[in-house]
Order: structure tokens, then sequence, then C-alpha cells
């Protein structure tokens, strides 16, 4: 597996926000990137969350958050 420079592997932390909030939702995530896959785990404002999805270096990835 290679590791992309773009998307670093480990951990990450940020906010995520609804379209009808203005609210800053923390969370706190752990993701591997690697041949273009996104893997991971972390918890935001109800729980623990697991991570899964794709990215396209240099600008684009796309997850879910279940």
């Amino acid at each position: 597996m290679m590791d992309d420079l773009t998307f670093p592997s480990g951990e990450w932390v940020g906010y995520y926000t609804y379209q009808a909030k203005p609210t800053l939702f923390p969370m706190h995530l752990t993701l591997n990137f690697a041949d273009g896959r996104i893997q991971g785990a972390g918890i935001d404002n109800p729980g623990a969350i697991s991570i899964e999805g794709t990215y396209d270096a240099p600008s684009r990835a796309e997850w879910l958050k279940r």
C-alpha cells in the first residue's frame, strides 16, 4: 500500500456543519489514506463514528460517516 502525502494518514481534528445551522460541531478522527481508499474512526457530537471512502489526489476526498 502507498500512503499519499497530499492526504496524510493519522490524526485529524476539525468540525462539521449542517446546512440549516451555523454551529460548528467538533470531531476528532484517525484516518488511513492508501491506494485511493480512506478508512478510519473517530468521535463527534453524538459519539463514536466510522469512516469509509475514496480520494483522488491532489484535491478530492469523499467519505461516509456512520
